[in-house]
């Protein structure tokens, strides 16, 4: 929390994390506790934490000088592997669900 001095609105900043984690937290004991759908696989919390990754690398901007060019050509690479990502996961999803709707159509 180096920068929180001088982080403008922090209180409000600060009310909306704490809101979000703890509706997260609650949702997720929630389903735990009465097993009820939807089940969350492993895959979309490593998916999510990747997601995490590359955008924190898209919106950091506390550099200079050379690192401002290394962060620059990061954030370029980070923004074209997650939109790429992204594209690939619909495109795979698209494929999966009409691969199952025509193997019921022939059951």
């Amino acid at each position: 929390m180096s920068n929180y001095e001088n982080t403008k609105y922090k209180i409000y900043r600060s009310i909306c994390i704490i809101v979000i984690v703890l509706s997260d937290i609650s949702f997720n004991l929630y389903h735990y506790f009465s097993r009820d759908e939807p089940l969350i696989s492993w895959e979309a919390h490593v998916f999510g934490g990747v997601t995490g990754l590359v955008l924190g690398m898209v919106v950091y901007n506390n550099t200079s000088g050379l690192q401002q060019k290394r962060k620059d050509v990061c954030s370029t690479f980070s923004l074209i592997f997650y939109v790429l990502l992204i594209i690939s996961l619909v495109i795979i999803t698209i494929d999966t669900e009409s691969s199952v709707s025509i193997a019921k159509r022939k059951a």
